[in-house]
């Protein structure tokens, strides 16, 4: 039986017992569980407030925080995804050119960080390699 208002604990606003919210009040959002299903402000990873529904509502598969069903209205992504531009998640090979999935940040990082890094192993290895040739030539001498 549902009840409406009187015996519902607020923020539900019609329920099948104290602790089991059927709808919520305005501005918040049904969380269906096992134990009981409640309401509140936000909902868990991988869901978004339906204000249409008043209920949380699965992400996209790619994404852990969204506001609403598609993969362009991330915030953040679900794991082994990649945020592209500001809310789109890809899988890693949604990466566009010039960019690759950057598993530390958990977006498609530009190339310019990669190459600046690349070139500062260089730089090194340039600079290494003269003294590595004569400890070398040292070493060789060495053992005659």
């Amino acid at each position: 039986m549902i009840n409406t208002n009187s015996g519902c604990v607020s923020p539900c606003q019609t329920c099948t017992s104290a602790t089991s919210c059927v709808t919520c009040v305005t501005s918040y959002y049904l969380q269906l569980s096992p134990d009981d299903d409640k309401c509140d402000t936000a909902c868990p990873l991988f869901y978004y407030g339906d204000a249409i529904t008043g209920s949380c509502q699965s992400c996209h598969t790619y994404c852990k925080v969204c506001t609403g069903p598609t993969d362009n209205v991330c915030s953040q992504c679900a794991p082994g995804y990649y945020l592209l531009g500001a809310s789109t998640c890809v899988p890693p090979s949604g990466c566009i050119p010039g960019t690759f999935p950057d598993p530390i940040t958990s977006t498609c990082a530009s190339m310019s960080f990669l190459n600046i890094f690349c070139l500062l192993i260089l730089i090194r290895l340039r600079f290494s390699l003269p003294n590595l040739r004569k400890r070398n030539k040292l070493r060789d001498l060495r053992k005659q």
